[in-house]
């Protein structure tokens, strides 16, 4: 199972609406995950799999970018999609 965390500044706007749009995308991919959001101060980047910030956060994730799944507009629910399908994709090599 992967587990997955949204980020944002707080952990309760953008996080949150990002969880939920990765649940339901790895709900319909049929992908075996756990999906979280946390704010960044909290955040714990070695407990995750794939790590989901919003774009002012991934510079702060340094050392961690082979976990990071980047999307510019994290409204855009296709290219979230695209995006966390190809992570998990280059995870199971």
């Amino acid at each position: 199972m992967y587990k997955i965390v949204a980020v944002c500044a707080s952990g309760v706007g953008s996080s949150l609406m990002t969880k939920l749009y990765a649940q339901q995308i790895v709900d319909s991919e049929g992908i075996n995950a756990s999906v979280e959001n946390s704010d960044i101060t909290s955040l714990s980047p070695r407990d995750y799999d794939i790590i989901i910030p919003t774009s002012d956060f991934s510079d702060a994730l340094s050392g961690y970018e082979d976990k990071i799944v980047s999307v510019s507009n994290l409204t855009d629910k296709q290219a979230l999609r695209d995006a966390l399908v190809a992570k998990v994709n280059e995870l199971e090599g």
